[in-house]
């Protein structure tokens, strides 16, 4: 049986905690595919190891999954308006991209450099699993080195 200590140690996976540290090297499940909306349709709530994340599809069918939080207010981006190329922020207006970045800032004079230097926290997904598949995400902003080869193997018929 383990201690209150040893549970407490196996269980938190919040950034920073041991457990979270460890589960953040490697591809983990997002959500189903089909509960993703189509483009224009909006982001849903992907709640990973502790973060509140979206995901949403823009335009051209790509997945992003993204921080919830603006980069500029912190205001929810699941609440923004999915413009097929970027979703808007309904607080200030800006909008970011499937990379992350953000692309347009009302505010902004049309010259000025702040939308290539400002970004929301953006991690790497994938498709996985053919039509009814899901979104595998890792949770870092670090490279990571697992594969995803063990998920495109056939299936044995034993």
């Amino acid at each position: 049986m383990l201690t209150n200590s040893d549970n407490e140690l196996l269980c938190r996976v919040e950034a920073g905690q041991p457990m979270g540290q460890v589960l953040r090297r490697f591809w983990v499940p997002g959500c189903l595919l089909e509960e993703i909306p189509p483009a224009g349709q909006g982001p849903v709530r992907v709640p990973i190891l502790g973060e509140r994340l979206i995901a949403w599809r823009n335009a051209e069918g790509k997945v992003a999954v993204m921080a919830e939080v603006c980069p500029h207010r912190g205001a929810s981006l699941m609440l923004a308006r999915d413009e097929g190329d970027g979703l808007r922020c309904i607080y200030h207006g800006w909008k970011v991209d499937v990379s992350g970045h953000v692309i347009e800032m009302p505010g902004e004079p049309k010259n000025s450099s702040m939308c290539g230097r400002v970004n929301t926290k953006s991690y790497p997904c994938r498709e996985a699993g053919g039509c009814s598949g899901s979104i595998w995400v890792v949770v870092t902003r670090r490279r990571c080195h697992a594969s995803l080869g063990w998920i495109f193997r056939p299936v044995t018929p034993w």
